[in-house]
């Protein structure tokens, strides 16, 4: 089995699980993040909200007791209904921001106060809601009074009211006040920097889950990945290069070899009567025969040499940096050892002694591309099967042999010539290019 049958459909099925599970992990953490945010900004615009309505609360007071004042001495000529109109909308104003304050408010956007606020307003003796409260009650029992009434003080000192409005706005109301501006803004800062806190880990994590899954999710998937793509350039029972790794491979050898002027060897080895082999033990037997060549081929070329399996029994190996001279040695080299081990098929029970045919060529300055170089070699590695398989023939061997050929003969003296050599005669006819068929020689 290839190297793509390696993968486990468990396995598969695990990293599938997982990847998925990332996918959620990172959904969880951006609509995290993003609640985080916007709880951020929804804290701060409603701190700002809740300080701006407290701060005026102090406003509201000093507005009170400043019309209180001059409506109580009627100032301009005495009591005004004008004045008298404006203090009521002053305390009406302080009484809504007070209720908004302590009890929330859905027009002004203003949720209940905290427990800590709610202890500052109701839970100290005398607490803010009561002294609120008692400021308004004063401000409003004066300005319920008639204008007759109002004519006849003679000023604070004459009325309890005046006088507790007055003195509330001075002293312990406006301290009470502008402490609860201060606690609001410390407890809107205090939440934002709690949230602030909160997106700050959530980040990290998120890095973390990030590199996490970069090391333990995507790197094993990215080699996963890189096992099934050399499962499309190599040969599923042997390793070597398939034939469109080949293609792809002299294609970038060629380029090389025009760029640097340097040469490139190819060597055709096809199994000696390989047929018979599957014939008479069986596919089985012939896959571990395969396996076993590939494995010798291996041991008798360089590490920068590249070994494809074309086709059945037919193995092209690409020499870089060689030419006809260094190839031929490699050739013999390869056809000796393989002569002299028997390959060991059915997990080493059976030994089977077996023989290649080579045929060697190199790359000329004339050529297009390496299929040409490559066709040749499949031509030196017919003459080799023709001259009684086990040997080594080269281009030049080929090339000599086409000239000792007869001329061509009429149909009839080629009828009248097969049928005296008959069925078994040998032909030199030239056979047709491996770049357009996949050869089974035998």
């Amino acid at each position: 089995m290839g190297r793509a049958a390696n993968l486990p459909d468990r396995a598969i099925r695990r990293g599938i699980a997982t990847y998925v599970l990332a996918l959620l992990l990172i959904a969880v953490f951006s609509m995290v993040t993003n609640y985080l945010i916007d709880s951020t900004l929804l804290r701060q615009e409603e701190t700002a909200r809740v300080v701006n309505v407290s701060g005026r609360q102090r406003m509201n007071s000093q507005r009170i007791a400043l019309l209180s004042t001059q409506l109580a001495s009627g100032t301009d000529g005495g009591p005004s209904s004008a004045t008298r109109a404006m203090l009521e909308q002053a305390i009406a104003a302080m009484r809504a921001s007070h209720q908004a304050l302590t009890r929330g408010s859905p027009s002004l956007r203003l949720g209940r106060p905290s427990a800590a606020m709610q202890r500052y307003y109701f839970g100290s003796d005398p607490g803010l809601d009561r002294q609120v409260e008692e400021f308004l009650r004063h401000a409003t029992a004066l300005a319920s009074r008639p204008s007759a009434a109002l004519s006849s003080l003679g000023g604070a000192s004459e009325d309890a009211d005046l006088a507790a409005i007055q003195s509330a706005a001075r002293g312990p109301l406006i301290k009470a006040l502008e402490d609860a501006v201060d606690l609001y803004q410390h407890e809107g800062d205090a939440a934002i920097a709690t949230l602030h806190r909160w997106l700050i880990g959530v980040t990290l994590a998120f890095v973390l889950l990030t590199i996490a899954e970069g090391v333990f999710l995507y790197r094993p998937l990215f080699r996963h990945l890189g096992e099934l793509l050399e499962a499309t350039r190599t040969d599923p029972l042997t390793g070597a290069l398939n034939r469109r790794a080949f293609g792809e491979e002299a294609v970038r050898l060629f380029a090389r070899a025009r760029r640097c002027r340097s040469a490139v060897a190819v060597l055709m080895v096809d199994i000696d009567h390989f047929k018979q082999i599957n014939d008479r033990y069986g596919h089985e037997a012939g896959d571990g025969v395969i396996r076993g060549l590939v494995a010798a081929l291996s041991r008798s070329v360089r590490e920068m040499d590249l070994i494809a399996r074309m086709g059945g029994e037919e193995f092209a190996i690409l020499l870089p940096e060689s030419g006809l001279a260094e190839a031929m040695p490699v050739a013999r080299r390869i056809r000796a050892a393989v002569a002299a081990e028997p390959m060991r098929a059915r997990g080493g029970a059976l030994p089977l002694a077996i023989t290649v045919s080579i045929g060697a060529a190199q790359l000329r300055p004339t050529d297009l591309n390496l299929h040409q170089a490559l066709d040749r070699a499949d031509e030196a590695l017919y003459l080799a099967k023709r001259n009684g398989r086990d040997r080594v023939e080269s281009e030049e061997d080929a090339d000599a042999a086409a000239l000792r050929q007869p001329p061509l003969q009429s149909p009839l003296q080629s009828q009248t010539a097969d049928s005296a050599n008959g069925a078994g005669g040998s032909s030199m006819l030239p056979s047709p290019p491996i770049s357009e068929r996949i050869g089974v020689k035998g």
